[in-house]
Parts: structure tokens; C-alpha cells; sequence
């Protein structure tokens, strides 16, 4: 990777437009379910944005010789951690002043929300996203926090074995790997799906869920670059 490229200071001005726009939408699906249908793809678009900004940096990093492995998990915990907890233990607090007997049974969820398991933790109690009954969990939204979590975990061992193949194969060759890495988990979703049958194991999977961050680590990837060669 070429040494020295510059990094922009301000905001990237288009991202925030997309999270607003992803935010609009996932809100509007919950206020006007049956009116606005596919507001809920703004989650899908908020993957897709941490895939670009994580590939983004950590190209950027690597160019500079400031990436680690520890020091992209440490960048993360202290950005996601001190907020979660101060929102579940906030959320807790007013569910027992207000209504306690919605915080029946809620230690192992909770529990999933802090080790980033608690997709999978939805998915084994057949949880529906698109359910609209009576005790459903306050904390169902946490399932996209963890798929990110799930995302970080890994992404920096996927990073190093991306960089072996830019040495073997040069940068082209790399990113049409990663190009087809996407593709094919995009199909795979996609393969999935059966017609009729419920979509929340589609929807809280991280399996179903990962084309969406690599299409945006491929983004990242084609910014820089195209940075870099110019």
C-alpha cells in the first residue's frame, strides 16, 4: 500500500445525507408500517455506510502505517460501550419505575446485548422484527448493534488476509476477489428466501446481513485507492 495519502479533515458531507436518509426511513416504517413498506432497507444502507467508513480508515491507516488490531477494537469499545450501557442501564431504570414487569426475564437478553450475540439470541426465540404484539422486548433494536459488533470482531483478520492478496495479486485483482466475496454473499441472502415463509432468520442473521458491510468495505477500498493512484 503507498505510504503518505492524505486524509480529508471535514465530514464526508454524502454519508450524512445517507444516514439521514437511512434514519428516515427506518423511523417512517415504524410510524406508518403498512404505508411506508420498505423503510426498514435504511438498516441495510446503515451497514453498508460502517463497511465503507471502516474500509475507508483502515486503508487510510495501513497507507500510514498506523493500523493494529488492538488499536482498532480499542477505537471501537470506547465508541459503542460507554453509550450502551448508559442506555440499558437508563432504560432499566425507567422500565422498573414505570412498568417493572417488563424487566421480567430480561437478564439474558441483556446479557446478549453486551457480549453482541443478541441477533442470534432473537433468532433462537423466533422473535419477529415485523410483529406487532403486545410484550415485545423494549430492547429489539439491538439486534443491528450487534451484528456491527459481530463485524468488528472479525473484520481485522479479514483486513490482513485483503492485504496478502493485494501483495499476491496486486490491488485489481484484490478488489475483484472482494467484488465476488460481495456478489456471492449477496445471492446467498437471497438463496434464503422462501416466499410466505417468516424473513426474521433473513433479517437478524449475520450470515444474511454481511454483503451489505462488504459492499461497503469494497467502496472504502475503491475511494482510497482511487485516492492514492491520483
Amino acid at each position: 500500500m503507498q505510504a503518505g495519502v492524505p486524509m480529508e479533515h471535514n465530514r464526508m458531507k454524502g454519508l450524512d445525507g445517507l444516514r439521514a436518509i437511512a434514519i428516515i426511513g427506518v423511523i417512517l416504517f415504524h410510524l406508518y408500517p403498512y404505508d411506508v413498506v420498505g423503510g426498514y432497507v435504511g438498516v441495510c444502507l446503515f451497514f453498508v455506510l460502517s463497511g465503507f467508513l471502516v474500509g475507508y480508515r483502515s486503508f487510510y491507516d495501513m497507507s500510514n502505517m498506523k493500523f493494529s488490531m488492538w488499536r482498532f477494537y480499542g477505537k471501537r469499545i470506547l465508541r459503542i460501550y460507554p453509550g450502551l450501557f448508559f442506555m440499558v442501564f437508563v432504560s432499566c431504570g425507567g422500565f422498573y419505575l414505570i412498568s417493572p414487569e417488563i424487566l421480567g426475564g430480561k437478564r439474558p437478553e441483556i446479557l446478549s446485548i453486551f457480549l453482541g450475540y443478541n441477533n442470534w439470541w432473537q433468532v433462537l426465540r423466533d422473535s419477529s422484527y415485523f410483529a406487532r404484539i403486545a410484550g415485545q422486548t423494549p430492547f429489539l433494536h439491538i439486534w443491528s448493534l450487534a451484528i456491527e459488533l459481530q463485524f468488528y470482531l472479525v473484520y481485522p483478520l479479514f483486513f490482513y488476509l485483503f492485504l496478502w492478496l493485494v501483495k499476491k495479486l496486486r490491488k485489481k485483482g484484490a478488489f475483484w476477489i472482494l467484488a465476488m466475496l460481495t456478489l456471492l454473499a449477496a445471492v446467498y441472502m437471497a438463496n434464503r428466501y422462501m416466499f410466505g415463509a417468516d424473513v426474521g432468520r433473513l433479517y437478524y442473521g449475520t450470515d444474511t446481513r454481511i454483503f451489505s458491510f462488504l459492499l461497503g468495505v469494497c467502496g472504502g477500498y475503491f475511494k482510497i485507492s482511487t485516492k492514492q493512484d491520483g
